[in-house]
């Protein structure tokens, strides 16, 4: 994705609820959320072959991500905010076509 491209995915509006997850237009009714904790510098090296520090954050082994993966079906939601990765409650990033933009919970 260019820059160009990833300025048009600023501000997307992300919702999360029990009977339905939205993702700009894109709506997956009855979602499954499922949740794990891990170590942020060995996930983020396995998963996308990168550092904690790349995003700013601290490489300490005790920092740990919470990901949750939303399903629509048996499958996981292929849209932006699929997959979240939290770093605190309030703060986090979703991870599309390889870039990770910031979220910010309202």
């Amino acid at each position: 994705m260019t820059d160009a491209e990833a300025v048009a995915w600023r501000d997307r509006v992300i919702r999360y609820g029990i009977n339905e997850a939205v993702s700009g237009a894109d709506t997956c009714v009855h979602p499954v959320y499922k949740q794990i904790k891990a170590p942020a510098d060995n996930f983020l090296a396995v998963e996308y072959h990168i550092r904690a520090t790349d995003l700013g954050l601290d490489n300490s082994p005790d920092l740990r991500l919470r990901v949750i993966d939303v399903f629509c079906g048996k499958e996981r939601w292929a849209v932006m905010g699929g997959r979240t990765l939290w770093v605190s409650h309030d703060h986090g990033y979703a991870v599309w076509d390889g870039v990770f933009f910031e979220l910010r919970p309202v």
